[in-house]
């Protein structure tokens, strides 16, 4: 019992240092290439997130970062319904990435967490800067995944077919 109330109020100190972080400006674009064809570009900008941080500290963010598929565009309307579809945007709304774990290591950070695609969970590390500058926290990755590990095959269009990677980049300033 003791025991349960010291995890209690623990939690409840934390929640209350904690200070609400707000995406003020933040895009994510991504790349692939359809073999013989060229490549698809698309990004989104509409990025909603629920984040919390300690004493400003980047170690101590979570909380969580996503986007609606339908906000994920290129400039192929096209190949664009092929994505929804390959999504299955309807059943499947949003891409998300629960922040459990950030760790420094050298003059980069780690930042551990679960993405969620497809309605498939995954665990995911990946490696970004994070720098304080003029009071707001700029967050900036490169990474890939593969749409494969997500349940998802990729589309096949005639006879071009689309790489199964998908190079990712994400800018992200995060403020009080």
């Amino acid at each position: 019992m003791v025991k349960k109330l010291v995890v209690a109020f623990t939690a409840a100190v934390t929640m209350l240092c904690a200070s609400a972080l707000h995406i003020t400006k933040g895009q994510i674009d991504a790349h692939t290439e359809v073999f013989g064809d060229g490549s698809i570009n698309p990004s989104v900008s509409k990025i909603r997130s629920d984040l919390h941080i300690q004493n400003d500290d980047p170690t101590t963010l979570r909380g969580r970062i996503w986007f609606k598929i339908a906000d994920f565009r290129s400039d192929n309307s096209e190949r664009d319904e092929h994505m929804d579809k390959m999504f299955e945007s309807s059943k499947y709304p949003e891409i998300s990435l629960d922040i459990q774990r950030i760790r420094k290591q050298g003059s980069r950070y780690m930042i551990s967490g679960i993405l969620q695609m497809h309605g498939v969970r995954r665990p995911i590390t990946v490696a970004a800067d994070i720098v304080k500058k003029n009071g707001a926290f700029q967050i900036t990755s490169y990474f890939n995944v593969k749409v494969s590990d997500y349940g998802m095959e990729p589309p096949t269009l005639l006879f071009l077919s689309v790489r199964d990677r998908v190079d990712i980049h994400a800018g992200l300033t995060l403020q009080e």
